[in-house]
């Protein structure tokens, strides 16, 4: 008999634990299930903010490009705007002094002697400048320590070509017509790298130097190194028209 209740006993509770069992399962399932729910959710609410951030982040990187390529535009069309004008106004002034110089003669039938020696005087002047910018040239290429430590070749040829063309276009009608040559060979094989010094000029700090922008640098080097024959041949004449002068003086002298 005490065996029999022990039996009915220890089944209930085996049937018990079936079914707790089975409810555990139950509700794991479920939980499992809505926490799924709930972090695949959230994710894509973190998603959401993180794409809106990036559109806008994208929308104002755009606008500000947008904005700096308006300024490089405007920059550089003021730049090219100048430089013509300078030269139109030089191209003015030389045919003016021609014009003058045509009226001269055509109307005494040459030029007069006092004419003849104010031109003379302002032509040794004008060789003067030229042989000073040409042994400026020669030191700071050749002599200068400076020049060879921090590789500023290109530098100085480039301001030793800016200083000659001013002066030249200043004072065109005095220089020989060999040297206008030789510079206008030079001037017409610049014409691109003084465009593309210009523009990297444009794009490089207001406080950053020549020596310090290296883009400006690579366009002086390849300047001088594309050109170097013709600036040869424009100091060589500068020299010969120096000799040419000075046996016309020791001449006067006599």
């Amino acid at each position: 008999m005490n065996l029999e209740v022990l039996g009915t006993i220890m089944g209930s509770f085996g049937g018990a634990a079936v079914i707790v069992a089975a409810l555990a399962k139950f509700l794991s399932k479920v939980w499992t299930d809505r926490l799924a729910k709930e972090t695949s959710a959230k994710i894509n609410k973190d998603l959401e903010v993180l794409k809106a951030g990036f559109s806008q982040d994208l929308e104002l990187l755009k606008s500000k490009s947008t904005q700096d390529l308006e300024l490089i535009k405007s920059k550089s069309t003021q730049n090219l705007e100048k430089i013509k004008a300078k030269n139109t106004e030089a191209l003015e002034q030389t045919k003016h002094a021609l014009d003058i110089i045509k009226g001269s003669q055509e109307q005494f039938g040459g030029i007069s002697l006092e004419f003849y020696q104010k031109f003379f005087d302002v032509r040794i002047d004008l060789y003067l400048e030229l042989l000073d910018i040409k042994n400026k040239y020669i030191e700071e290429m050749e002599e200068e320590f400076a020049t060879e430590v921090h590789e500023g070749w290109g530098i100085v040829y480039y301001t030793t070509y800016i200083s000659l063309r001013k002066l030249m276009i200043k004072k065109q009608l005095y220089i020989s017509n060999e040297l206008e040559e030789s510079f206008s060979e030079l001037r017409k094989n610049a014409f691109e790298f003084m465009k593309e010094a210009d523009m990297q000029e444009v794009l490089s700090r207001e406080d950053e130097t020549p020596v310090e922008n290296e883009q400006l640098r690579k366009v002086y080097d390849r300047f001088a190194e594309s050109t170097d024959h013709l600036m040869e041949s424009v100091m060589v004449q500068i020299g010969k028209d120096v000799s040419k002068l000075r046996a016309r003086i020791e001449l006067d002298k006599a």
